[in-house]
């Protein structure tokens, strides 16, 4: 079995993620996992106007909104993955937001957005640039894994990740009528 892309020509944002978890690669549904917050995260940011199923991925193109990770290999925890595999999905990852030309790619946790931008020591949450080499802009958000619990060494709760989700979307998304 192969991991997928969710992408296509008229995306506004991209999330990215590090990798499929084993549940999700099982059931070939991005955020499958039930720790993992993406789904809530997603709407209660504004982003989408229901809390979508895992199943229900695919709708989020009519929002405009796609979904990629770095490495497709699943894993129990990114820590089983290679700085080459990381280095080799960066690069497929950046050859294809070359292709498709989204207007912003959405990092899910610092480690994704610092594997890349290229630069392990740039990037806090809320912190933009733009991605080497493209007219890409990439967007840093708190991971919505539920094993991404702290910050710094400090608790990091899901209010303060909504808080962060929020302000991507209030900053990147136009307002609505």
């Amino acid at each position: 079995m192969k991991w997928k892309e969710l992408i296509n020509n008229s995306l506004h944002i991209v999330f990215v993620g590090l990798n499929p978890g084993i549940r999700s690669f099982e059931t070939q549904c991005f955020y499958a996992h039930p720790s993992n917050r993406f789904w809530k995260l997603l709407h209660e940011a504004g982003f989408t106007s229901r809390q979508l199923p895992p199943e229900d991925y695919a709708e989020l193109l009519t929002w405009n909104i796609g979904l990629l990770d770095l490495v497709s290999r699943p894993t129990l925890s990114g820590n089983e993955l290679s700085p080459r595999e990381f280095r080799t999905g960066r690069e497929k990852l950046i050859a294809t937001a070359k292709s498709y030309q989204p207007l912003w790619l959405a990092a899910n946790g610092l480690s994704v957005g610092r594997w890349l931008s290229g630069d392990k020591k740039i990037f806090e949450y809320g912190e933009w640039g733009v991605l080497p080499d493209t007219t890409i802009r990439l967007w840093v958000l708190p991971s919505s894994s539920g094993r991404a619990a702290k910050h710094q060494g400090k608790s990091f709760t899901y209010a303060d990740k909504l808080r962060e989700w929020k302000r991507f979307h209030d900053s990147v998304c136009p307002p609505t009528v």
